[in-house]
């Protein structure tokens, strides 16, 4: 037994001691991707299999979360390549279009998103849709808290703000507007899928919402206010609330169910 923890000792220590390579970065992407499509390809029909194909899509967001996160905070392989997309959106930058991004960037923040996600969530309680109200305020409040805790521990400098258009970014990884965008956005895919679930909807709506996400991550790279690494964390803690706030309305809802026929 001994020798099998120190097997898993040493491999885990030549892990760790190349995480900031680039071979940590595509493996653990390739590992994700491999949960991903499999949750995808899995059986279907019953709670049990539903909840194991959320599982699969919840750990294969938090191995991509990790292992940004870990190559930020040792200056990876990855953050290579930050610079170099930070330089070609100010080099492709105008004053005007400048302005509009910054809109963007800053319309898309937690004095945004959460009012919204309040007044929706309001009005799905109303309409009698308590699922839809608790998934959209799980998510967007989700996602504000722990991209707000996360950047309380890695700490990252941000790139240089455009002072002029007097936009200040003091927390840099992860990017907190298309964090709670994410969530908002995805969060309302889901409501309006389970009202109309079909395969041409939901790929359009999907499309559309990514659309609007990039939209909003393109703004923050135009502005110059986070890098590109910051905005990927942002949208896989938005992915991860979402997907958890639905997990657990899921769970919620089956328990009720249950509950109600053991009563009868």
């Amino acid at each position: 037994m001994s020798e099998v923890l120190e097997l898993v000792r040493s491999a885990v220590s030549q892990v760790w001691a190349h995480a900031d390579g680039a071979g940590f970065a595509v493996g653990s992407v390739t590992v994700a991707a491999s949960l991903a499509g499999w949750s995808l390809a899995g059986r279907r029909g019953d709670q049990s299999a539903r909840e194991q194909r959320m599982m699969l899509r919840l750990t294969a967001i938090a191995i991509v979360f990790a292992a940004v996160t870990v190559q930020v905070e040792r200056a990876g392989w990855i953050t290579r390549g930050d610079p170099v997309v930070l330089s070609w959106f100010a080099g492709h930058r105008s004053p005007g279009w400048a302005v509009v991004a910054a809109g963007i960037e800053q319309c898309s923040g937690v004095i945004i998103a959460v009012p919204v996600a309040i007044v929706l969530a309001f009005g799905f309680a109303v309409a009698e849709r308590r699922r839809a109200a608790v998934v959209l305020l799980i998510a967007v409040g989700a996602a504000t808290v722990a991209s707000r805790l996360v950047s309380e521990v890695v700490d990252r400098p941000p790139p240089a703000a455009l002072r002029w258009l007097d936009v200040v970014n003091p927390d840099a990884y992860p990017a907190q507007p298309i964090s709670c965008a994410t969530a908002l956005i995805a969060s309302l895919t889901w409501i309006y899928l389970t009202s109309h679930p079909s395969w041409a909807r939901a790929t359009l709506a999907c499309a559309m919402s990514s659309v609007i996400i990039a939209t909003i991550a393109a703004a923050g790279l135009y502005v110059g206010v986070h890098w590109a690494t910051d905005l990927a964390a942002g949208v896989l803690i938005g992915a991860a609330a979402t997907t958890t706030a639905v997990a657990l309305v899921r769970i919620g809802a089956v328990a009720a169910d249950s509950a109600v026929r053991v009563r009868v």
